[in-house]
């Protein structure tokens, strides 16, 4: 999977850098990248070859999508920091660009992501085949931990209001920053 990620991460960056122009219209020697983790590890794994193929640095910045952290994307670009490319989930994406900091046009689906659901070892295995029985099993259960990353976010912000059940979840629900993950 990380090399298909790879592959896709290195033609998106070759894609955005043939269509970049500099304003003096001098070749672009620096792209600066904003990424969440989904993509980091296939995009540093592909860096030195896109620069030695191209001769055009990058500066890549691995951040959260959005947050109270001054590091969160979204915030980096609200103070004016700039940035070439940017790969983010989707949705955090398209809001971007509906608050004007991206070029609606340039948008590019990159990967599917999904997101997955475990218990505890030993609990039985809940029959989540329905939305009823999602919801059901969600709202029985005991606590639930989500990850501070878009998939968790995604979850509380707009899969659980959906549902009808946010209120309900809040209480005994416990919001969990991965290993790894810049605060």
């Amino acid at each position: 999977m990380t090399k298909t990620l790879s592959r896709l991460a290195l033609a998106c960056l070759f894609l955005f850098a043939d269509g970049i122009e500099a304003q003096d219209a001098t070749p672009t020697k620096t792209l600066t990248l904003f990424t969440t983790g989904g993509f980091i590890a296939a995009i540093q794994s592909i860096a030195p070859l896109y620069e030695k193929t191209t001769g055009i640095s990058l500066v890549i910045k691995e951040s959260p999508p959005t947050g109270n952290t001054p590091t969160a994307i979204e915030n980096l670009l609200e103070s004016g920091q700039k940035a070439d490319v940017v790969i983010m989930e989707d949705w955090e994406l398209r809001k971007l660009i509906d608050q004007g900091h991206l070029q609606k046009t340039s948008r590019i689906e990159l990967a599917k992501s999904f997101i997955a659901m475990a218990v505890r070892k030993g609990a039985k295995k809940p029959d989540i085949s329905t939305m009823k029985n999602f919801k059901k099993t969600l709202l029985n259960a005991k606590s639930l931990a989500l990850s501070d990353t878009p998939s968790g976010t995604y979850l509380s912000r707009i899969l659980f209001p959906q549902m009808h059940i946010s209120e309900r979840l809040r209480i005994k629900t416990k919001s969990m920053r991965p290993a790894n993950t810049p605060s």
